[in-house]
């Protein structure tokens, strides 16, 4: 798979947030705690994937053999705006706290 240009290979199963750390690729995160395994309700690690009509969520999405994924695109910038302003004004579909340790969520994204 191919993650803004750069090659990367992972194992079956991992998502596309997963495979992007692995190559040092910063998707920003929002409602994802790898050790609860939630995510997915933000909607700001959203990539484009070549092939289909619209964005994915990094967190949810397992990677496939030849998957073409791009982390910045104007698309992508937009959509994470538009979150991180409902965030901001208190109106964001992500928890504002965690349920595992009860901190509150910050979101990692930084326009």
């Amino acid at each position: 798979m191919t993650i803004d240009g750069k090659q990367v290979v992972v194992p079956e199963g991992t998502t596309i947030y997963e495979a992007a750390l692995q190559a040092r690729i910063t998707i920003p995160t929002l409602c994802f705690v790898e050790e609860m395994g939630e995510g997915g309700t933000c909607g700001i690690c959203s990539v484009e994937v070549e092939g289909e009509p619209e964005p994915q969520l990094a967190c949810k999405t397992p990677v496939s053999p030849g998957m073409v994924v791009r982390t910045d695109t104007p698309r992508i910038r937009e959509i994470r705006e538009a979150i991180q302003m409902m965030d901001k004004a208190g109106q964001s579909l992500a928890p504002r706290k965690s349920a595992w340790t009860g901190a509150p969520w910050r979101c990692l994204y930084t326009p």
